[in-house]
């Protein structure tokens, strides 16, 4: 094998050692122009919880609230707070006032799902809610039981539409949905564009980075108005049902965001595997 070769070979086994921690990789959000809430946490006490707002726009610290309010607890960095399944009493992470307002927004966390059984009594397999601004957006966990053996916890995501009917929902598989007691980062996008050549309504769902779910609406004509936040955003439980399981890094944004922002990034990994394949076998032939 000659030395360019040679020098490859090498170059590409960093390749794929950078990639593989890359993939599994995924860490504290940072604040930016198009953030409009950013929850680390990290805290382990009291009810306000801070807004980090490094970008140096105003602070909108949120507050727990409830009858049986989350706890603080491990997170997956640093801490987070979790949620008790409960069908009639339970508290939430609650963000007040001005959470979005247009087109593209995006709901982000982590979160780790510590129920595994059929879900709330007399509820067909509901586990409760993750989060709900009424007037927008909504995401509600249900018990999947297509593998009895590794039950998982299927998110149906619902989205203010002005199609027909007027709220849409997507799912997800039960190959993207939650698995106990594991970390996993979610993302929910959603973009209402009456500005449009042809008016639409979009959600999306990714999970660890990957697109689980989607759906695009065309508006129904006439409407011309963005369904705006309606000022109260419950994380956690939602109407007396809380999800159970513990929650971190909340990002709340107004504006576009990259698929590529929102988890691990399984490809670099890939290609490192094939890169190296293929200098085997130039190697085997040299």
């Amino acid at each position: 094998m000659n030395r360019l070769v040679k020098v490859l070979f090498v170059l590409s086994a960093v390749v794929l050692w950078v990639s593989t921690a890359r993939a599994g990789v995924i860490g504290e959000f940072t604040d930016d122009a198009k953030t409009v809430g950013l929850y680390h946490l990290n805290q382990t006490s009291g009810t306000t919880v801070l807004d980090d707002a490094s970008s140096g726009r105003t602070a909108k610290n949120a507050t727990l609230v409830g009858n049986d309010l989350p706890t603080w607890t491990a997170g997956q960095f640093g801490n987070g707070i979790h949620e008790n399944m409960a069908a009639s009493t339970g508290g939430s992470l609650q963000v007040v006032g001005g959470i979005t307002n247009g087109t593209w927004h995006v709901t982000e966390m982590s979160v780790k799902w510590d129920y595994t059984s059929t879900g709330i009594p007399g509820e067909g397999g509901f586990a409760g809610y993750l989060f709900a601004d009424w007037s927008m957006e909504f995401a509600r966990v249900f018990v999947d039981d297509t593998n009895p053996l590794n039950y998982r916890g299927k998110i149906v995501f619902g989205f203010q539409s002005y199609g027909d009917p007027q709220w849409q929902q997507i799912v997800t598989p039960y190959e993207f949905s939650l698995q106990a007691d594991v970390w996993t980062r979610l993302a929910f996008v959603t973009d209402w564009r009456y500005d449009a050549p042809i008016p639409y309504d979009y959600a999306a769902i990714y999970v660890n980075g990957q697109l689980a779910a989607e759906k695009i609406m065309i508006a129904t004509e006439g409407h011309t108005r963005f369904p705006d936040s309606g000022g109260v955003l419950n994380i956690g439980n939602v109407n007396g049902f809380s999800w159970g399981g513990s929650i971190d890094e909340v990002r709340l944004t107004n504006g576009r965001r990259d698929p590529s922002e929102f988890g691990v990034i399984p490809e670099p990994a890939t290609m490192g595997l094939l890169l190296i394949g293929g200098l085997a076998a130039l190697r085997k032939r040299s």
